[in-house]
């Protein structure tokens, strides 16, 4: 019990929770701003998966680490701007976009990783 209590309380573990949390924390930010819009944004997960993997690809193919968080960035922003033109401006069905939005990327992940 002494061990567990030891664990909990040691400062690496907080920061590896802080280190590991902090994607998540900035998809929940995101996800509030759509939420403050009125607008439904289930396909964070998705957006996430396709930044990551573009992300990979830029590394992958010989760029430089920083050059692949901004190209995932970029991805991931374009993605949004598509759910948001869809969903916005076409005026589509909120449920099939985000279908639409988590489905896509792991689609194109799993077509490229075979």
């Amino acid at each position: 019990m002494l061990e567990l209590l030891e664990l909990i309380l040691t400062t690496s573990l907080w920061a590896a929770v802080v280190r590991i949390a902090t994607p998540l924390i900035f998809a929940t930010l995101g996800e509030l701003i759509c939420e403050r819009a009125g607008v439904l944004n289930l396909g964070i997960e998705g957006i996430m998966t396709i930044g990551a993997m573009a992300g990979w690809l830029w590394v992958y193919q010989g760029g430089d680490l920083w050059g692949g968080v901004v190209f995932a960035a970029i991805v991931g922003m374009l993605f949004g701007f598509l759910h948001s033109i869809l969903v916005v401006i076409l005026v589509c069905h909120n449920m099939l976009v985000e279908l639409e939005s988590l489905c896509l990327p792991h689609l194109l992940v799993i077509m490229h990783i075979q």
